[in-house]
């Protein structure tokens, strides 16, 4: 797709989704970007699940006043983070576990757009397509 080492991780803790993840992953693999696996997800929803993560000594300590759910999002998107740091990617997309990818030429075509202008030093960006390519 770009000359730029490109990877993608998908977070989800929602089993239910497994549908929608392989289309992404479908697309991705057309498009030759490899997805990066074993990126540990939280639920928090699930009982005990935070207080298995609480004792690694390297998790930096979250804001309070956080309900379950959104400590495990905090915890997961931590975990993400980590990952992409400790890649040897260029670049890593980062998708939630319902995103879909209608056209892997539309895709591509954005993605080229907004690499093409970004700041040589970015760090990171938020992709929200152009309205001309969301769907009823």
């Amino acid at each position: 797709m770009s000359s730029l080492n490109l990877a993608y991780i998908t977070i989800s803790v929602d089993d239910t989704r497994d549908g929608t993840r392989k289309g992404l992953d479908e697309s991705m693999n057309r498009l030759g970007i490899p997805k990066i696996e074993g990126v540990t997800f939280v639920d928090g929803r699930i009982p005990g699940e935070i207080e298995k993560h609480l004792d690694i000594n390297s998790l930096p300590t979250p804001p309070s006043g956080f309900r379950l759910g959104e400590l495990g999002v905090w915890m997961s998107n931590y975990y993400c983070w980590k990952a992409i740091a400790e890649s040897s990617f260029d670049g890593v997309i980062v998708f939630e576990d319902d995103a879909v990818v209608m056209s892997d030429e539309a895709f591509e075509d954005i993605m080229k757009e907004v690499m093409r202008d970004l700041p040589h030093d970015y760090d990171a960006f938020s992709l929200a397509p152009p309205q001309k390519h969301f769907y009823d």
